[in-house]
């Protein structure tokens, strides 16, 4: 999910202040939908409760729907829920299992670093990362199994099929008025 710089600087704001060791805090979001270039997400309630004292907080989040519709993929009942570290005032991190229907087992880690933000989806050896240093997003992948790639493909290539081999990529994503465009070296192996 693409989030816009304004609301990943509010995002980082509301953690450092549920972060604080003066009293125990709660942070409660609700949106109806978050729309961008790259998915559209519905219903999203993201909760933060940290204890006074305490050196982690509870991080949880819940979508109905996340829709990364150009791509194929849409994912219904998401839900992620991860202990919340505070490494520095700049710095957090989450890390833990991520559960929708139609997802198979995974894990999800997200860093909060200077304002700027990660997240890692691993499923066994893949790994799909994207991580957002101000406006230009980056994607990295990892041993992404090509069957993945079948939603994308569809679009492309009428009746083509994808049956085994991997993908790994560092792609640089570029939004604009002509539309969106992915850049950066791509590995192939043993398609089939």
């Amino acid at each position: 999910m693409f989030w816009p710089v304004p609301l990943r600087k509010w995002f980082f704001l509301a953690l450092a202040l549920c972060a604080g060791a003066a009293q125990a805090r709660t942070l409660e979001l609700e949106a109806r939908r978050i729309s961008t270039a790259v998915a559209r997400v519905e219903t999203l309630a993201l909760s933060i409760d940290w204890k006074a004292g305490a050196a982690t907080g509870a991080l949880k989040l819940d979508a109905a729907m996340v829709d990364a519709g150009e791509f194929g993929y849409a994912f219904r009942d998401a839900s992620w829920r991860c202990e919340l570290r505070r490494h520095s005032i700049t710095h957090y991190g989450c890390d833990g299992p991520i559960r929708a229907r139609k997802l198979k087992s995974a894990n999800l880690r997200a860093e909060w670093r200077d304002g700027e933000l990660m997240l890692a989806l691993t499923q066994g050896q893949t790994k799909l990362a994207v991580e957002f240093p101000g406006d230009a997003p980056r994607i990295l992948v990892t041993k992404l199994p090509a069957t993945w790639l079948q939603p994308v493909l569809e679009r492309a290539w009428n009746g083509g099929t994808l049956t085994e081999g991997a993908l790994s990529a560092e792609l640089a994503l570029q939004t604009g008025d002509t539309g969106r465009l992915l850049a950066g070296p791509v590995e192939l192996a043993g398609l089939g």
